[in-house]
């Protein structure tokens, strides 16, 4: 594909994901990682990841560890290698020395105190508050100071108005930018001056991020124009707001990917959810990940903010625990499994997909799942008093009695064996089936709500069956 931008032509999208290991990862950042990665595969581009760590102070490598296996667990498969920000100090330090050599930048040595100082007499003023020049024309060289900083001119006049790929016409003017900062007095460099240069190195012709960068797009423009870049696409997707309309956080529900996967959310049905929070296409609302990428462009990017619902989310967790394949979704049922202390090897595949599609519409998550998967591997101990009043009539004690020894009899412990058996026994009684069932299910299950019997019986086996409905006549 072959991408036309500002005159120039570049023969592959590219486009890239930063976080900064600060903190994990959170429903924002995996939209906005979500949004590049089908762009990119849609396009045959590629989807570069890169790491934005020159806070020293907050950044862990903890957080790191998390990003990695949170863009993993989904899914969100990087081309080529890492980018670390932290490893190229020396290639920030050095463009930034090459732009005050060619009068594009200049050493600035003024101290907070001072720069306090004259905000408060321009705000007094009534005018611009930003920085003044005042270093502009000093000509201060590298150890002039200790506190040195490196500024780019922005010249008056400059427009650093672009057309937003989600957003259209965006008017920026350069008198409502000042002098601003590419280096600091430690040596690291700014966020704009920093993320300009790696999109250059790395061959980033889209940058799609989230709209609060909106207001870093002139100051990159104007970065790329110093430097003689040639400048990408900008688009800018809207914030995710909370069910009052404020900004998303933890208090509307909205956790980090670790936290639903511990909840056992798929990644499949996370990616799904986000993708649709913000960007449409016709009334679908179910997506593989194969489909996305399939359907998904910046024109059906919504320009309005979307609203995070934890409910749509389960939802769609629970729809996709119906539709997705048995071998779509074992790997990350297992460790629920472990947890529980269920060992997967401890039945056939067969049987964990029999017992899978038995639970299909009946829960909503993985954590979910394995928790009524659990008593097929442990026998009720106890029976609640008000399920043995609910289940048992009078006449149950004998009718469970009787049946247990019909069932000693059948060879076939098949669901259709198993229903046909049932239906015979009660029909031959006289009997409503459910007068069987439900006191049925009580003994082998310890409670009164599980898949259809037949399933749970065939699924439990002849023989475990039988010491179950033996143990819980005991006890009564």
């Amino acid at each position: 594909m072959r991408v036309k931008l500002e005159g120039n032509v570049k023969e592959k999208i590219c486009v890239r994901f930063a976080p900064s290991p600060t903190g994990y990862l959170h429903i924002g950042g995996v939209r906005t990682a979500l949004y590049n990665y089908l762009f990119a595969r849609k396009n045959n581009g590629e989807f570069l990841l890169r790491i934005e760590d020159t806070d020293q102070e907050r950044s862990t490598r903890e957080s790191l560890d998390q990003i990695l296996k949170a863009m993993k667990w989904l899914g969100l498969e990087w081309d080529g290698e890492l980018t670390y920000q932290s490893q190229r100090l020396d290639i920030y330090r050095s463009l930034a020395e090459e732009l005050v050599a060619q009068g594009k930048a200049y050493y600035c040595d003024c101290t907070k105190e001072e720069l306090g100082a004259r905000k408060k007499e321009l705000e007094s003023k009534g005018v611009f508050v930003g920085y003044d020049g005042r270093c502009r024309e000093r000509g201060l060289k590298k150890g002039d100071s200790p506190h040195m900083v490196i500024r780019l001119k922005v010249d008056n006049g400059q427009d650093l108005s672009y057309t937003d790929l989600i957003r259209g016409e965006i008017n920026f003017d350069s008198k409502e930018i000042d002098d601003f900062i590419l280096i600091r007095s430690d040596g690291f460099p700014t966020y704009n001056f920093a993320v300009v240069v790696d999109d250059h190195a790395m061959g980033i012709t889209h940058v799609l991020r989230g709209d609060d960068h909106i207001i870093n797009t002139p100051k990159q423009i104007a970065i790329y124009r110093a430097l003689g870049y040639e400048t990408p696409g900008f688009g800018h997707f809207s914030m995710i707001l909370g069910s009052d309309k404020s900004r998303l956080s933890k208090r509307h529900g909205a956790t980090s990917v670790s936290e639903y996967r511990q909840n056992g959310y798929l990644p499949s049905a996370l990616l799904n959810y986000l993708a649709k929070l913000g960007w449409g296409h016709g009334d679908k609302e179910l997506y593989t990940k194969e489909e996305l990428i399939d359907a998904f462009s910046l024109e059906g990017v919504n320009k309005a903010p979307a609203v995070f619902s934890p409910d749509k989310l389960l939802w769609v967790n629970q729809e996709h625990i119906k539709m997705l394949s048995y071998d779509a979704i074992a790997p990350y049922l297992k460790p629920f499994l472990e947890e529980k202390g269920i060992d997967p090897g401890s039945r056939t595949e067969e049987w964990f997909r029999h017992a899978l599609d038995t639970l299909r519409g009946r829960v909503k998550t993985l954590e979910e799942m394995a928790e009524k998967l659990l008593f097929y591997f442990s026998p009720p101990k106890e029976w609640a008093e008000k399920d043995v009043a609910k289940a048992m009539k009078k006449s149950s004690p004998e009718l469970l009695h009787d049946y247990a020894a019909a069932l000693e009899k059948l060879s076939d412990f098949s669901v259709e064996a198993l229903e046909k058996h049932m239906k015979e026994y009660c029909e031959d009684r006289s009997i409503n089936m459910g007068g069987l069932a439900q006191p049925l299910r009580l003994a082998v299950t310890g409670t009164t709500v599980s898949p259809g019997i037949h399933d749970v019986l065939c699924l439990m086996g002849k023989e475990e069956t039988l010491a179950r409905v033996r143990a819980f006549m005991a006890q009564l």
